[in-house]
């Protein structure tokens, strides 16, 4: 699917900003949001700007437009079942926010309707979803947080921050796999120990522990042990 197309679907034209402007008052575009629940701290800042940007092009949340959101945090039977509910409400496009269960909901609800990913902690491209950004291919567009590559290089900047250290250790969760095995690998290139601590339920509590720990920023946490 094409950007224009997709702008075209929510404002009726294939140019969004001028359909915002003259925009008929008794229209209201119809979005779905599939993603984890807004506590999430990884992906609840990108849907904030995707909001902020809409009304900055006249989409106004209860005038002219509808938002309906559905987890897709508690169970891959419930991620599928919401994102048909969304398609059964008739939304006119569905946005898979975050982790790969939300494309993966999003792209099986039938019938189909054009998707807009913010990819999250998984490399679509790879997975085959799309062909690529300038070209996505079907009726999937969006953006892609590369996150595996920057955990990486974050270790790299850790390392040289503190280049006397060799044993590190990580704070992952169910929803950055692919940034630990990026960020075990990167470790394991450069004769670094790295332990994988796994975080299982939260929200989680990053209480003092009296060790002095960097904060990972797209990753939990990782920092040199003291």
């Amino acid at each position: 699917m094409r950007r224009r197309d997709f702008l075209g679907v929510l404002s009726g034209t294939a140019a969004w900003p001028l359909a915002a402007r003259g925009q008929q008052p008794d229209k209201i575009a119809r979005i779905g949001v599939l993603g984890p629940g807004p506590e999430n701290p990884v992906s609840a800042p990108g849907y904030q700007v995707f909001v902020s940007e809409l009304r900055k092009l006249g989409f106004s949340d209860g005038q002219n437009l509808a938002i309906e959101h559905r987890r897709t945090d508690e169970g891959t039977a419930s991620a599928f079942t919401a994102a048909n509910e969304l398609v059964a409400a008739q939304v006119d496009v569905l946005v898979a926010n975050g982790p790969e269960i939300a494309l993966q909901a999003a792209t099986a609800a039938r019938p189909q309707v054009p998707i807009v990913m913010m990819a999250n902690n998984f490399d679509p491209f790879a997975r085959g979803y799309v062909q690529s950004l300038a070209k996505p291919g079907g009726n999937i567009t969006g953006i892609f947080y590369r996150q595996p590559e920057l955990a990486a290089k974050q270790l790299e900047l850790l390392v040289e921050a503190f280049p006397e250290r060799n044993r590190l250790a990580a704070l992952w969760d169910i929803h950055s796999t692919d940034q630990a095995a990026a960020a075990e690998r990167a470790a394991k290139s450069m004769g670094l120990s790295l332990r994988l601590l796994k975080l299982e339920t939260p929200p989680y509590n990053f209480g003092s522990s009296g060790k002095r720990v960097g904060v990972f920023s797209n990753f939990r946490a990782l920092g040199a042990c003291m």
